[in-house]
Formats: structure tokens, sequence, C-alpha cells
């Protein structure tokens, strides 16, 4: 979300975020933490406010239909707000999440996949799917996944153009004292596993999750394109 926001700030890319779980007052509330840098539970009826004026005219726009859940549909949704709206980049989140109540999960994850490829490429869009790992084997929690950890059908990462791990470890022995926000590192290693054609750029990326501002901080500049027409998957 903080990548695909930056992206309409800083470049006028007109961006679709669907969805599937989070409600609007969530995103809200992370895209106003995001935005001032400030603490996401600690914001303000002001603070709503201040945030929407430094986004104004921003063409950042959320997609959500509790009523739809499968794939079908949410796809025809999503293809009918690219035309209107003229989306220049897509956000699935999660591809899983809406295959769930499909008979055959895995042929939905293939169909669905293929037809967000060719959409991809008909409307020449970057279009970013959100997934979820295969339930890991007890002596493989904690480790970073592989490209083949991907859960369900195999053509998820056959038909992306290019697929992103988002790993963090476990914190261990954690200081009682000063207690994470979460069970997790801060430190985040983003790992492109796979990709059709590579620039210039490393193949590992470390940032540092922010996470009481719904946000990530650079420790070293990295690509913040994906060409027109291709696809990419985030694995988290």
């Amino acid at each position: 979300r903080s990548a695909t926001l930056y992206a309409s700030l800083k470049h006028e890319e007109v961006t679709l975020n669907y969805q599937c779980e989070l409600e609007e007052s969530e995103i809200l509330t992370i895209v106003a933490a995001h935005v001032l840098r400030k603490h996401r539970n600690h914001l303000t009826s002001e603070d709503m406010l201040t945030a929407r004026e430094k986004i104004r005219g921003v063409r950042y726009y959320i997609g959500r239909n509790p009523s739809l859940s499968t794939v079908e549909p949410t796809l025809d949704l999503i293809e009918n707000s690219i035309r209107r709206l003229g989306a220049t980049v897509v956000v699935l989140d999660n591809l899983h999440f809406i295959c769930r109540n499909e008979e055959n999960e895995v042929a939905a994850q293939a169909n669905a996949m293929q037809r967000i490829k060719r959409m991809a490429q008909q409307y020449k869009v970057k279009f970013i799917v959100v997934g979820q790992p295969r339930k890991e084997k007890q002596e493989n929690r904690g480790k970073q996944i592989h490209i083949t950890d991907w859960r369900g059908s195999a053509t998820g990462v056959d038909d992306a153009d290019a697929l992103f791990v988002i790993h963090r470890e476990w914190i261990k022995n954690a200081d009682p004292e000063h207690p994470p926000m979460d069970q997790y590192d801060p430190m985040t290693t983003i790992t492109r596993a796979k990709a059709r054609a590579c620039g210039d750029g490393p193949a590992v990326a470390r940032l540092v999750f922010l996470g009481a501002q719904a946000t990530f901080a650079e420790i070293e500049p990295e690509p913040e394109y994906i060409p027109e027409g291709q696809t990419t998957l985030g694995v988290r």
C-alpha cells in the first residue's frame, strides 16, 4: 500500500487498490498514518482532515465489495473499474481470499491468473497480486519462503512476470521493558524470487517496517516501477 500510494503521489499513477479483507476505515487509517508519519493508533479527526488535504487531487482509489466472494465477479468489477478510472496500477489483495469459496480452488487460481495477465497486457497496467504461501512445516517455521511455496496453483508463479517475497524474522528474545509492536523483527527482506526481465538493480533489498506509521523506511534506493503490461506477485 505504501509503495502504490507513493507512486500516485510522486509519479501521478492512477491506482486502484482492491481490498478483500480490510475495511474502508482501516485503509483510511493506514493512509493517514503513512502520509503524516504519525502513530496510527493516535490519529485525531483533525489528522484525518490534514491527511486528506495532503493527498487532495491524487488519484488513488480503494475498491471493496464484501458481497463478492468468488473470483470472476471480483475480476469483472476490477476490469470495469480499470476502464472507468483509467487505472495504471492495480492491486488485488489478496488472490487466495477470493478463491477460497470456489468449488475447485486450484483451478480458480489458475484461471484468475490467466485473466489477470491478459488484463495487464490489454489495459497496459501494472497489476500487483498479493498472495499467501502454503502452510509451512514445523521444521521450516520462521524461515524465508521459496518460490515453490506459493499456495495452490503453480500458474500463480508461472504467469507472473515477477515474484517478490516479503520476509521478517521472528523475534525470539524480546525485551520485556520495550516490547515490540508485533512478534516480527522490523527489518524486512524483499527478495525478487523471479523476473522475466531484470534491470541493473539488486535482487534483494532491506527495508525497515515502521508498523506504527504503516510504512517502510528505505535503507538503499530500489527500482520503483513495473513495466507497462506486466504483472507481479507479492507473497506475505
